[in-house]
């Protein structure tokens, strides 16, 4: 008898199309198996290392959905989709430079694939190279003059160029192709909040939010410029609407809880503070901010616990010594109190002692102004009014209006459509 020794046999169509099915249903794993079956029965084939690799990098595994792509593209170097999937690999493992180079294959192979001319821009960019990014949209324009994509890009390579007068150029040719871009009008409102124009800004932003109404910095920056037109309750909502969308938006709860400050909304503004504590526990003009909330509603313990926190890292902070020795006092403890009050005046006669050993030859703004410069220049120096919270709220909130309108962001892979 003779003994025979019979491989299987598998339809690797059938088998490759099961597991394109299983990428559609986002049943990744099973596609994995699928496409792992037809390597193993032909490994000359790219086409299941592009597919497995795509479900890898679904899953969120970078490094070995590039290493597919790899294969991929030694076994057909000439499909776009293996150099733009490898292209987003690297881009996710920041590796812009690699990425720029696939888009560039990719480009070479369809030079009017517009999602790799949108993806090298992104690169260049992350390279800081803005020149080329600004030669690359030159040539998007050529091929895309009628999308107004291409002219609001322009205008954020602009502004990463310090170029807000041509920055806003392109912003307004975007607007006049298209009266409804919501990006274009969020750019042109920053440019109108920078100018302090805060009533067309407020307009500008209303209609990029009627276009674009998930989009919770467009909320934020109105609410600042609200703020800036002493429209409190209009700002407030602001940061609501923000939050609604976006619970754990850090600017959104820090300005809030500074606007809940100012208008006497003590409780809440300390809700909002110990969110931003809970992410930043080193943000000390916070910290001494809900010390002084906590004072207001006599929680003393507290307040002391926040100041003390601040005191250790600026010994020399005369205003945290004072505003203990206060809530010391109300707590009782007066030898507390006159400690912290011993180190103010001690603190006070060193630094008279500094501005009068200047020398008669300095004017007296002249001695004043060298001891705030050399204050100020003290490593991770406070930088805010001590006085009362609603001070040190009015710096925050007068900020400029931040860019809100997302950058660059990497067009993606579509769906696969199967036949």
């Amino acid at each position: 008898m003779f003994s025979l020794s019979l491989t299987a046999q598998i339809n690797t169509d059938r088998v490759l199309l099961m597991g394109r099915n299983a990428l559609y249903y986002e049943d990744y794993v099973l596609a994995i198996q699928r496409f792992n079956m037809v390597i193993n029965a032909k490994p000359w084939l790219g086409e299941p290392y592009f597919y497995r690799a795509l479900a890898k990098y679904y899953l969120e595994d970078y490094q070995g959905a590039e290493i597919d792509c790899n294969n991929a593209v030694e076994r057909n170097p000439y499909a776009l989709n293996h150099y733009v999937l490898r292209a987003l690999c690297r881009i996710n493992q920041n590796r812009y430079a690699l990425a720029e180079e696939d888009y560039q294959k990719a480009i070479a192979i369809n030079p009017l694939d517009h999602n790799s001319w949108h993806n090298i821009v992104l690169c260049q960019i992350e390279l800081k190279e803005y020149e080329r990014a600004d030669s690359s949209l030159d040539v998007m324009l050529r091929h895309w003059g009628k999308e107004t994509e291409q002219y609001t890009m322009k205008a954020q390579v602009s502004l990463l160029r310090t170029d807000t007068v041509q920055a806003e150029r392109w912003t307004d040719r975007a607007l006049e192709l298209d009266e409804y871009d919501g990006k274009a009008w969020g750019m042109k409102a920053m440019f109108q909040g920078n100018r302090k124009e805060y009533k067309e800004a407020e307009a500008s932003l209303d209609k990029a939010i009627m276009q674009l109404p998930r989009n919770a910095g467009l909320y934020v920056n109105r609410a600042l410029v609200r703020y800036n037109q002493d429209n409190l309750r209009g700002a407030m909502s602001d940061y609501d609407a923000c939050l609604d969308l976006e619970p754990h938006n850090y600017l959104a709860h820090y300005n809030r809880g500074l606007l809940r400050a100012q208008v006497g909304e003590d409780n809440l503004a300390i809700e909002d503070l110990n969110f931003v504590l809970d992410l930043e526990p080193d943000n000390t003009i916070a910290l001494y901010n809900r010390a002084l909330l906590l004072d207001n509603i006599g929680d003393y313990k507290g307040a002391i616990r926040d100041i003390s926190a601040v005191i250790k890292d600026y010994p020399e902070f005369w205003d945290g010594y004072r505003q203990r020795a206060a809530i010391k006092r109300k707590l009782g403890d007066i030898n507390g109190a006159e400690m912290d009050e011993f180190r103010l005046d001690l603190m006070r006669r060193q630094a008279r002692n500094i501005l009068y050993g200047l020398g008669r030859r300095v004017s007296i703004i002249s001695r004043i102004m060298l001891l705030w410069s050399k204050r100020m220049n003290t490593k991770k120096r406070i930088r805010m009014s001590v006085s009362t919270v609603v001070r040190s709220r009015t710096v925050r909130q007068n900020c400029s209006l931040s860019p809100s309108i997302p950058s660059l962001t990497i067009r993606k892979t579509p769906r696969l459509t199967l036949t």
